[in-house]
């Protein structure tokens, strides 16, 4: 006799016992990653779906257990610190590029607009020639094409092209082109702390591992006009964002759209257009 007929034969009461469910670990991962959905709230899911279709499901406390072991084996755990679609920080770089001029042999420097996104890290970089605020302002509005949606909370750091005050126990008082910008992508922003870099980590790192890989590969060209810098910046970007890690599986651009992208809210019908405001005073002879 075969060993699973000698095994049957001997414990054929075990025949008798129902298997019970083995729940979906990579969906009930994805889901997690969604605002409001608790482990509960799908154990309960997936019971209600055993007994659909007539088969024992595994109580809530195995359930748990389970889906710790299937995280502690996959190491998933950094997925979890932050929701996918729900920050993006953005910030300047300390290095700065130069752009010439073709007549005088001049130059002057260019500053790197930076954005990430905390779950994926997916970044974007532009070139600047000022850190004033219509600079400030085009960038985000190009950074929002770029990543084709907007994230519930905007996080930048306290300058003050963007916040005009931010003490410790009052609102932030907000410059009122960046206002617009945030009603207008229906995201809130919420300035980090002051001398608080750790509330924007993922964009400070970010700077780092661009000024390495942007700004240092690019320091030997000579770049006569913003546009061609900006082609370069996007093709070593493109290049950054689809290296693979080196500790798991995917790259930053393959995780930004299999499971950040969907999370993202739509773009408005229209992107913001710049708009600044100043208070004029009337002259003594009725003129502004």
């Amino acid at each position: 006799m075969e060993e699973a007929e000698i095994h049957h034969a001997l414990f054929s009461e075990e025949a008798l016992i129902p298997t019970l469910v083995t729940p979906d670990f990579p969906y009930i991962h994805k889901e997690l990653l969604k605002s409001g959905v608790t482990l509960k709230l799908l154990w309960q899911e997936y019971v209600d779906t055993c007994r659909d279709a007539g088969r024992p499901p595994h109580g809530y406390s195995q359930y748990c257990k389970l889906y710790q072991d299937y995280v502690a084996q996959n190491k998933l755990t950094m997925h979890i610190q932050h929701k996918p679609g729900d920050k993006l920080m953005v910030d300047w770089a300390g290095t700065t590029l130069s752009l010439y001029d073709k007549v005088t042999g001049g130059s002057c420097k260019v500053y790197l607009f930076v954005a990430t996104l905390p779950f994926s890290m997916y970044c974007y970089a532009q070139a600047c020639r000022t850190m004033k605020e219509e600079d400030w302002i085009n960038a985000h509005i190009a950074m929002y094409e770029f990543f084709g949606g907007v994230t519930r909370i905007l996080t930048p750091d306290n300058l003050k092209v963007g916040i005009l005050s931010n003490r410790k126990y009052e609102d932030p008082v907000i410059n009122r082109s960046y206002q617009e910008l945030s009603d207008h992508y229906h995201t809130a922003l919420l300035p980090a702390r002051v001398l608080a870099p750790r509330d924007k980590a993922a964009v400070e790192g970010s700077v780092g591992n661009l000024t390495s890989y942007i700004i240092a590969r690019l320091r030997n060209r000579k770049f006569f006009d913003l546009h061609t810098m900006n082609a370069a910046i996007r093709k070593e970007l493109d290049r950054f964002n689809d290296a693979p890690f080196q500790k798991k599986d995917g790259c930053r651009c393959s995780v930004f759209q299999e499971e950040e992208f969907p999370f993202l809210q739509p773009l408005p019908r229209y992107p913001y257009e710049f708009a600044q405001w100043k208070s004029a005073t009337v002259q003594l002879n009725y003129h502004i």
